[in-house]
């Protein structure tokens, strides 16, 4: 979403009882002193046994699987209220999970959630055994921050110490963790690059003289250790913002993205209205301007709004907007939009006003919501194909 000062990320009213909000965030300290690089790409691991994994076809040698973009339709996706909980477990993440699929009166093909490195860099395994429990297909915002502080560079997970190396024992582990699981899920790392919140954003990392290549050096440091590491079930996901910021031609999403050979989906965030007093912004708007700019990126991979939703607020229609937002998914105007996930999350905002997205919010919203998704164009189980490996 668009920057400003009250991100949904950083609710002040939290700050005092979070201790680690990521899911499976405690662990390791990140290591910074682990084996520095200069940019190259990772040794490889030594040669492990082929076991087949839990879901999807069984691929020959040199292939992959993949989470594939739906036959027809798109993928019904959420991130059911998994945002700002330091004590969730992996029963808890499935009560969320199937909690929203009640609201929504239908299943998830993907399930949306975030794992930051505040007290360090560990997979989140019960946060992907949970997801894994509802079938659907784990889907992770890896967060290279140390803190809920925006605006700045991060003092610890630069992107440029990423791309070097310097956290690469931890990353290692993820991946080789991320192997164990034998499941296909997708990572999300560090999204809506090209706005001007993210401590990973190209403004804070170089700006235009180096920020965009900086991101994607560290993108693709990140792809290719975990190649080496044989964690082939872990595809990635590019994720922009809508709109850059700075609106300026070297932040524009293209500049930051690491190539078709690094990525498999394409994805951006785009909400109708998040802060209370602000215009809110029908879908197909955003997409009309989105849409264009992700398929230009890549003439294959299939596109996502990773991010959607909008507020409850007095004097405007969140039913409507829902109702509008949907119609235009399944319109065929964008037909490589192969997936839509809800921002199912209330937080307080820095002013003390509370922004609700909801589908909850209340009845009108719900009632809504499942007529949009009860549609036979929404998918809710995923699917999976076998694809080469880079």
């Amino acid at each position: 979403m668009d920057g400003v000062s009250n991100r949904k990320f950083a609710p002040l009213t939290l700050l005092a009882t979070i201790m680690a909000v990521a899911l499976g965030a405690c662990g390791s300290g990140g290591s910074e002193g682990d084996r520095a690089r200069t940019g190259a790409s990772p040794a490889p691991s030594p040669q492990r046994a082929n076991e087949p994994l839990l879901v999807g076809p069984r691929c020959a040698a040199g292939q992959r699987t993949v989470v594939a973009p739906p036959t027809d339709g798109l993928y019904h996706a959420a991130m059911p209220s998994l945002l700002h909980d330091d004590t969730i477990s992996g029963s808890r993440s499935t009560a969320r999970v199937r909690s929203f699929e009640r609201l929504a009166d239908r299943e998830l093909a993907w399930v949306y959630f975030s794992d930051n490195w505040f007290e360090g860099i560990q997979f989140p395994r019960d946060a992907v055994e949970a997801v894994r429990a509802t079938g659907a297909v784990p889907h992770i915002r890896l967060m290279p921050r140390s803190g809920w502080e925006e605006g700045r560079k991060d003092p610890k997970y630069g992107l440029d110490k990423i791309a070097a190396g310097d956290f690469d024992a931890d990353l290692r582990r993820w991946a080789q963790a991320a192997r164990a699981t034998r499941l296909p899920m997708l990572v999300d790392f560090a999204p809506e690059m090209n706005g001007n919140w993210f401590p990973w954003s190209g403004v804070f990392n170089g700006g235009e003289r180096s920020g965009p290549a900086t991101y994607r050096d560290a993108y693709r440091h990140v792809v290719d250790l975990f190649r080496a590491e044989g964690a082939d079930n872990v595809g990635f996901a590019f994720h922009a913002n809508v709109r850059s910021a700075p609106d300026e031609p070297w932040n524009d999403m293209a500049a930051y993205y690491p190539g078709d050979e690094y990525i498999d989906w394409l994805g951006v965030s785009a909400y109708g209205g998040v802060f209370p007093g602000f215009d809110w912004e029908p879908l197909s708007r955003a997409l009309d301007e989105a849409y264009p700019k992700l398929a230009a990126l890549s003439p294959t991979k299939p596109i996502a709004i990773l991010e959607t939703g909008v507020i409850e607020e007095r004097g405007k229609d969140k039913a409507a907007w829902i109702r509008s937002a949907y119609r235009a998914l399944r319109s065929g105007k964008y037909p490589r939009v192969k997936a839509a996930s809800w921002w199912h999350e209330r937080w307080t905002n820095t002013d003390d006003r509370v922004s609700d997205v909801r589908i909850d919010s209340d009845a009108a919203a719900t009632a809504a919501y499942r007529r949009a998704v009860a549609s036979p164009e929404l998918v809710d189980r995923p699917e999976y194909a076998c694809a080469p490996k880079a």
